[in-house]
């Protein structure tokens, strides 16, 4: 007999899981997570610190640019000063010498002229002029002083022995004493005025203002070239206007670097003229009224010594040609051909005084050289003389002048120079600083 069909178990159904199980009554559901959230942080404005560096480096260049600019402006007018107390010492010393050469005239004329012991000699006019700027020169430059001591020292020898020449007239001790003033004026006191004279010539000659300038050139190009360059920056990489701060300090340092370096290159223009131009004048228009001088001792010591063709002679031609020379270098001027025609005249008046001596005429000679009448020998050399005088005093004082003036300019320049730095600084400053308070 067939057996019945079992009904399906409960196995055959399948398992349920832990999720179909009630929850029980009164519990909390579990807590779910929210999803994850990758955050991306917003994008920062360009670092600041490029920024910084630029304000540090181009302070840094517009103060170096100030110091080197203040203190080349400074060191220029310390070399113009230097120039025109060079210049100054030069016309006391070529004063000093034509003094003298006045003074050694004048006492040959006064023994020619016979003229008595009460008389008052004009030489000694003279040699109180020549001590009183010995002294002045000797105060102005240190340095000299001994030497200026050991001149003045030896001018007491030389005024003794005039004072001899003056009271023995043309006895032979007068004119031994003459004799040996003259040897003493050459040889102790000409010689080293010559020394000092061309010392201080070569002095001047060498003064100069390039270094300092070239110093200001190099840091004032380098202060514009940070000055634009951060311009330039703050404009293209920051994507600013460049601000009234850095356009300020640009003008700024550009006016102080315009003023210093024109006011060094006119320092330096004066400087070179002073001993190129201004100097050589000067030296024609002392040599002419030194050797003047000298013709004129030179003519009373043919009358002296009685030697139509001597040694005095010879000494009269070297020194009158000494003239000539000297006053053709002067630059041509209304006064100089009026100097020029004086003292041709009293080279012709000379030659008279020249056929005198030579046909033994020496009454005649000496009445020649001794008169002072218009158009004799004595007024036209003392208007030679007056003239010469003049334009010497003229050139020296252009020789000077100009280096003054230079000197004013300059100082003018440092303060400019000094007070527009300082403002491109706070304007650097001022102008950096703003675009830095954008990242504050």
């Amino acid at each position: 007999m067939t057996a019945a069909a079992s009904p399906p178990t409960q196995a055959s159904t399948p398992t349920a899981t832990s999720s179909s199980v009630p929850a029980r009554v009164g519990s909390q559901p579990p807590a779910v997570a929210p999803p994850t959230v990758e955050v991306v942080p917003a994008r920062q404005p360009p670092t600041p610190s490029l920024l910084r560096v630029l304000m540090v480096v181009t302070v840094l260049s517009v103060l170096l640019f100030a110091g080197a600019a203040v203190g080349g402006l400074v060191t220029v007018r310390s070399s113009t000063t230097e120039a025109a107390a060079t210049a100054d010492q030069i016309s006391r010393l070529q004063q000093i010498r034509i003094e003298l050469q006045r003074a050694d005239a004048r006492a040959l004329e006064h023994v020619l002229a016979g003229q008595g012991e009460d008389d008052t000699p004009s030489y000694r006019e003279s040699l109180a002029t020549a001590r009183r700027l010995i002294i002045d020169a000797a105060d102005a430059d240190p340095g000299e002083r001994e030497t200026l001591r050991s001149v003045n020292s030896a001018l007491d020898d030389y005024t003794t022995l005039l004072e001899r020449a003056r009271l023995g007239g043309e006895s032979p001790d007068g004119l031994n004493a003459l004799a040996n003033s003259s040897v003493i004026l050459r040889t102790q006191v000409e010689e080293p005025l010559d020394m000092l004279v061309t010392g201080n010539e070569e002095q001047l000659q060498r003064q100069g203002v390039r270094i300092p300038a070239i110093v200001v050139t190099g840091t004032g190009a380098l202060a514009l070239f940070c000055l634009l360059g951060t311009a330039t920056v703050v404009l293209v990489r920051f994507r600013r206007v460049v601000n009234p701060g850095l356009t300020a300090a640009v003008v700024l340092v550009g006016l102080a670097y315009g003023v210093s370096v024109g006011v060094m290159s006119t320092a330096d223009n004066a400087t070179s003229v002073a001993a190129r131009v201004d100097l050589p004048i000067l030296q024609a228009t002392a040599d002419a009224q030194r050797q003047a001088h000298r013709t004129r001792s030179a003519e009373s010591q043919i009358v002296l010594t009685r030697e139509a063709d001597g040694a005095a002679a010879q000494r009269w031609t070297e020194a009158a040609d000494e003239v000539s020379s000297a006053v053709d270098r002067v630059p041509t001027r209304s006064r100089i051909h009026l100097i020029s025609s004086t003292w041709n005249l009293y080279r012709v008046g000379h030659e008279t005084v020249a056929v005198a001596a030579r046909n033994g005429r020496w009454d005649e000679a000496r009445r020649l050289v001794t008169a002072t009448d218009p158009g004799s020998q004595g007024d036209l050399f003392a208007t030679f003389d007056a003239e010469i005088s003049q334009e010497f005093s003229s050139n020296s004082e252009a020789l000077s002048g100009s280096l003054l003036d230079a000197r004013r300019f300059v100082t003018a320049a440092a303060i400019i120079a000094l007070l527009a730095s300082g403002a491109a600084v706070a304007g650097t400053f001022l102008g950096l600083r703003a675009r830095l308070r954008e990242y504050a």
